[in-house]
């Protein structure tokens, strides 16, 4: 179903840049030889994928673990993966959340892990030689957070204090408003935060609940590149996760859409600002139009240099920068464009 959405939100100030002339741009000069890395590819007994990328010439690798487990596992407690996200780095293994800390930094590197609508994803990027020690660590964290009751409180009180900020953002509420129009307010799509006191609510257990219910080999996929001993690495991955169950099967759900077109206006008086998002069905990842979508979308909006920049940045001096996107979501995909702009130059942006 096609559709498109508009919305505006009047909200705070931003001074305009003022249009400058440049100088014409030089030739386009012909793209440089790139070789794409040999990749190997290949699965554990228990269901989990590994992808090995040799690349580059500094002694360093990635090690990146993507659980399809994200917000879209919520099942209406939003943000409970999120929560669990920032609970598995408290302490896993034997080690507490410091211990992790130092010994992602002895291999010369950090821990991180992000929490998006359809993963969790634990990152390391670390010296060479620490590559095995990566996977152990990265292993402990997925398959054996201990998730401790006493720090409950002050993960909940950053996740809190992050709401707070983001709720006092233009951009923020635009995006709230933006998603529940397209997705309804009872979609995983359409929910992206909660109240503070549904984020409060959340206990211990529903964190244990949500790890043990939603992580597994047959949602995982581990992703290696960089510098690394080959044998070693793989020895190491078997070593770590093939005893991990296999868990559940990825979760796959529809997203119906709302249909448009349709305008949003959230009001705010006197504000000397409009936070502006539209919004259109788009191709999805994956079909022959998915590569020209991608270039063209660096040519309207997803670049410093396109199109839109050019007008309403450089020539008009309406916004400082807008930008577009194409958000991809399995068997969905919107593409927006985004831009603060001055009140007084709402409707000329618009054109």
């Amino acid at each position: 179903m096609k559709r498109a959405v508009l919305l505006t939100v009047a909200l705070l100030a931003a001074a305009p840049a003022l249009a400058q002339d440049f100088p014409p741009a030089p030739p386009i000069a012909d793209p440089k030889p790139f070789k794409l890395p040999a990749t190997e590819t290949y699965a554990l007994p228990n269901g989990m994928m590994v992808t090995l990328v040799p690349y580059g010439v500094a002694p360093k690798v990635v090690v990146s673990l993507r659980v399809r487990a994200g917000n879209v596992n919520d099942n209406g407690t939003t943000w409970l993966a999120d929560l669990t996200g920032a609970m598995i780095k408290e302490g896993a293994g034997g080690r507490d959340a410091g211990q992790l800390s130092t010994a992602a930094a002895s291999m010369g590197g950090d821990l991180n892990v992000g929490v998006g609508a359809q993963t969790t994803q634990i990152t390391m990027n670390v010296l060479s030689e620490y590559a095995t020690d990566a996977v152990a660590l990265i292993g402990d964290v997925a398959i054996r957070p201990d998730l401790p009751a006493s720090e409950i409180a002050r993960v909940k009180g950053n996740l809190g204090r992050q709401l707070s900020v983001a709720l006092a953002q233009p951009g923020t509420l635009a995006d709230i408003a933006l998603a529940r129009t397209i997705y309804g307010p009872d979609h995983p799509y359409g929910r992206l935060v909660p109240s503070a006191a549904q984020l409060a609510g959340y206990t211990i257990d529903q964190v244990k609940a949500f790890h043990a219910g939603q992580f597994g080999a047959r949602r995982t996929h581990l992703y290696i590149a960089g510098r690394f001993d080959a044998a070693a690495v793989k020895a190491a991955v078997d070593k770590t996760f093939g005893g991990w169950a296999a868990g559940p099967e990825p979760l796959t759900i529809a997203a119906p859409h709302s249909p448009g077109p349709r305008v949003i206006l959230i009001d705010r008086a006197d504000a000397p600002q409009t936070t502006l998002r539209l919004s259109f069905d788009a191709v999805q990842a994956g079909s022959e139009a998915d590569i020209p979508q991608r270039v063209t979308n660096s040519l309207l909006g997803g670049a410093f240099s396109s199109r839109i920049t050019t007008n309403i940045r450089e020539d008009k001096g309406y916004t400082y920068s807008p930008t577009s996107g194409v958000a991809l979501n399995p068997g969905d995909a919107l593409w927006t464009f985004d831009a603060d702009v001055t009140t007084a130059q709402t409707g000329a942006a618009l054109s």
